[in-house]
């Protein structure tokens, strides 16, 4: 284990390896006496500060969206969780943070890779033309006032050659770019991004004064946002529907080919290859 003050001013912890680094920050939040902590044991468990970040060259359990298992060979990919503190939120409004993490990282990620587009598989996977590159795991702890603090897990594919797994489409900036890309260079871009995106939501909300602008730039970088019909199923079956809108609560609206538009809540809906050749 290694402590790191950044350059880009937070506290990171590097970790050889851990089941999952959203599990290592929880343990670190909640005990001050884990491996994973900076203090002197028995100290109590003072507050962590906002950003604080665990990396980790390989999980032995990480976990994905839908309970999915997250493959990624050792010291290849960019393994992290970091800690938000996000009490001026409503907590029906916490799909903000997710909205401001996913754009965050596909900023990031175009700024490595400027010749490719990335965009937002909603609610937040992020994807390079049809492959999945990134995908995020947000943990909310809530109490009676909001928001007591969120944990941000983010796995990116970075120099991973192949993949094993059953995961349909997955990709790394390797096999877009040609070339390997050092996982801190990754990692200073997504906390340069996210702390951006972040620091205008707080500063939107401090004010009393929310524009709408994170719903607009979200929009824009929605996978399959082009107003064209595709495929997705539901539990009474397949259908062709354009993407609407995302409300503000995280529900996504498809409208059908008959012209009738519903509403989704994140595992409601799925996403379907347009032909098997594209899976």
């Amino acid at each position: 284990m290694s402590c790191i003050f950044d350059q880009a001013n937070f506290i990171r912890i590097h970790l050889m390896q851990t089941e999952s680094t959203n599990l290592s920050l929880r343990e670190a939040i909640d005990d001050s006496t884990s491996p994973q902590m900076i203090g002197e044991p028995g100290a109590g468990a003072p507050e962590l500060p906002e950003y604080f970040t665990i990396t980790a060259a390989f999980q032995t359990g990480g976990r994905g969206q839908r309970g999915n298992n997250w493959e990624s060979e050792p010291k290849k990919n960019l393994l992290m969780s970091t800690l938000l503190q996000p009490d001026f939120l409503p907590v029906a409004e916490q799909f903000r943070i997710s909205q401001v993490v996913s754009l965050a990282v596909a900023e990031a990620l175009g700024k490595l890779a400027p010749e490719s587009r990335f965009t937002v598989k909603w609610p937040n996977d992020i994807y390079c033309g049809g492959k999945k590159i990134c995908g995020i795991l947000i943990e909310h702890d809530l109490c009676p006032s909001g928001i007591r603090h969120s944990i941000i897990g983010i796995g990116i594919n970075v120099n991973q050659e192949e993949f094993r797994s059953d995961a349909p489409n997955p990709v790394s900036l390797l096999q877009i770019l040609g070339r390997e890309v050092q996982t801190d260079l990754v990692l200073s871009h997504v906390m340069a991004c996210l702390k951006r995106h972040y620091e205008q939501l707080r500063a939107d909300y401090g004010s009393g004064t929310y524009t709408g602008n994170l719903d607009a730039e979200y929009a824009r970088r929605l996978y399959r946002n082009d107003q064209a019909p595709h495929p997705f199923a539901d539990g009474r079956g397949t259908f062709r529907a354009v993407i609407d809108h995302v409300e503000p609560d995280g529900q996504l609206f498809l409208r059908r080919d008959d012209g009738t538009l519903g509403g989704y809540y994140f595992k409601e809906v799925e996403y379907l290859p347009e032909h098997p050749a594209n899976s």
